[in-house]
């Protein structure tokens, strides 16, 4: 699962795309909706962190969900796709397809 890391504050991501992602949070009261933020994404796949920036959307439960200014790119989306694959195959159904870039 890769982690969003914010002011030194570190929290899983639930779902995330080159636009937006879905983050777990213990204390939602840490973000507000129409908050800015600029933090950075650690992908499983990759040796560097990836910034990310934009604001908060709303939260639902203890998640919340972020529209990014500022993401990941689609080689990246598809890079950490393929390691979760290889290092946890029960995520992906056996039939799933990765989507590629034609």
């Amino acid at each position: 699962m890769p982690t969003f890391r914010v002011q030194s504050k570190e929290f899983k991501v639930s779902e995330i795309s080159e636009q937006g992602m879905r983050v777990i949070v213990r204390d939602t009261s840490l973000f507000s909706p129409n908050d800015t933020v600029e933090g950075e994404i650690l992908l499983n796949a990759f040796d560097t962190n990836i910034p990310v920036k934009g604001k908060v959307l709303r939260t639902v439960g203890n998640e919340v969900i972020f529209l990014l200014s500022e993401g990941l790119s689609f080689k990246e989306m598809i890079g950490e796709q393929r390691y979760m694959r290889k290092h946890h195959p029960n995520v992906f159904p056996k039939n799933s397809q990765l989507v590629e870039n034609k």
